[in-house]
């Protein structure tokens, strides 16, 4: 689930904010050896204090820090070790999620003093010393982004190989469970799972792709021969150097056997770098079976990618959704995601088929009238205008819109009634008495347009829009 899935002898994981990015990533150590495993999560907020003692010693060592963000409070104590002969920071660190603010830092010092600091901020190394009321801040510092240890180049499903039958494939085919397995003829270890991978090829064949790449190629007579000796029924390539440097990194040494097990959307999900056992990899792609992916899960997976403006990843996810089940309520996200995309014609039409599924649906009512009028169908946004008002009421935003529409529509006494309570509900906001200008001046009433202009601009001088049109009922008065 989360890339931490390694063949080792475990020692001690300690987590430290390797890069400097703000985020606790993982020193692991085993008897294999150190690796450090980066953190590559969304950013979130958090915060990084660091304590002075000064009736103590001067680490602080055993203060109790108590954070409290968004009403939720968090304590850690601050120490020198911990897990098997492992240092960790004593800069204490805490998830703060979305908060943009720390409400409160309560500190139980070593000496037994208890002190408090209010309104910190976040995404900060912090300074609390003990005894003194103030605190100070520094930023986090990164790694310059020259320096990051670079992957090149990533797996890719584009990866190809000649089959050992002579004509080139790709290893997989992306849609499915893959299985790669790296295999050599002087292999002994491979020789112990050769014949476990053919069986699981055959029972899985309906649902899972297998892929042998043979690496030890200097006799195709050996190599054909292990083959058909071990039974193995499915596609067989030759590794070639883009392969290996794809699964095993720079030098393109493969390590034997390895086996490589990706999902259905080439995430890879576990690698054995010995010989694999049939139960253990039938466990496994059985697992998959289980992991189908719901029409909700990829609703929901369509929406976070929208709210981070993901908007490609967010259409993937939706369209996905709507071909497993089509619900109104997928169509209008998928409205949105559209809309949010520029393609307004085909917000429309997703809109639509939201409300051929469900008409009462009010929220899609609403998004479509926005639709249809700013792609200039100002008449044919009006109905759903009038039943979007049964939830958005007075809400002057709303009231905006219906009643600029309204006014493009010529509808003009509902266009005068809508601009006046918009000016209600918005009374310090510029447009709406720039929509109500525009409207007077389309009635032909001069006078009354040049008040309404001469007041947006009053609430905000640097408002061009009004500007705009008293210059335009000037050239008018004048010609």
């Amino acid at each position: 689930m989360v890339g931490l899935d390694f063949d080792d002898d475990g020692r001690v994981a300690v987590p430290v904010d390797i890069d400097g990015d703000g985020d606790l990533d993982l020193a692991l150590q085993s008897l294999q050896g150190l690796r450090l495993v980066e953190n590559t999560g969304p950013p979130r907020s958090f915060a990084r204090l660091r304590l002075r003692a000064t009736k103590t010693h001067g680490d602080a060592l055993h203060a109790l820090v108590q954070v409290t963000a968004k009403g939720v409070t968090q304590q850690s104590r601050v120490t020198a070790t911990d897990g098997y002969m492992a240092q960790v920071s004593r800069d204490q660190h805490f998830g703060l999620g979305d908060a943009d603010r720390i409400e409160k830092v309560r500190v139980t010092w070593p000496s037994g003093a208890i002190q408090e600091w209010t309104d910190l901020p976040v995404k900060l190394l912090v300074h609390l010393t003990e005894g003194t009321p103030a605190f100070t801040t520094e930023a986090i510092r990164a790694w310059p982004a020259e320096s990051r240890p670079r992957v090149d180049p990533a797996f890719s499903w584009d990866l190809t190989g000649e089959a050992v039958e002579g004509s080139a494939r790709p290893l997989a085919v992306r849609g499915r469970p893959a299985v790669v397995n790296f295999w050599g003829v002087t292999c002994a270890p491979c020789k112990v799972e050769l014949p476990a991978l053919a069986a699981l090829a055959a029972r899985f064949a309906d649902s899972t792709q297998f892929t042998g790449v043979s690496v030890e190629n200097d006799d195709p007579a050996a190599v054909r021969a292990a083959i058909a000796g071990f039974g193995l029924g499915y596609p067989q390539v030759v590794a070639n150097e883009r392969i290996l440097k794809s699964f095993f990194g720079e030098g393109g040494g493969a390590i034997l056997p390895s086996t490589f097990v990706f999902d259905g959307e080439g995430n890879l999900r576990r690698v054995f770098r010995r010989a694999v056992t049939e139960p253990e990899l039938a466990v496994l792609l059985d697992s998959f079976e289980g992991e189908r992916t719901s029409a909700l899960h990829l609703e929901v997976l369509a929406n976070e990618f929208w709210k981070r403006r993901m908007l490609a990843d967010a259409l993937v996810a939706i369209e996905k959704s709507l071909a497993i089940q089509p619900r109104a309520v997928a169509h209008h996200a998928h409205g949105l995601y559209l809309a949010s995309s520029g393609k307004t014609e085909e917000a429309i039409a997703a809109y639509y088929r939201s409300l051929e599924m469900d008409p009462g649906y009010l929220d899609v009512q609403y998004n479509l009238a926005v639709a249809l009028h700013s792609s200039g169908k100002a008449a044919e946004s009006l109905p759903h205008y009038r039943r979007a008002a049964e939830i958005k009421k007075e809400d002057g935003e709303f009231l905006l819109l219906w009643g600029s529409a309204s006014a493009e529509s010529r509808e003009f006494d509902q266009a005068r009634d809508l601009l006046s309570r918009a000016i209600i509900a918005l009374p310090s906001n510029p447009r709406a008495m720039n929509a109500m200008g525009k409207f007077q001046m389309m009635t032909g009433q001069k006078a009354e347009a040049r008040r309404f202009f001469e007041g947006a601009i009053a609430l905000d001088p640097e408002y061009g829009e009004p500007r705009k049109w008293l210059r335009e009922l000037d050239q008018r008065e004048n010609r």
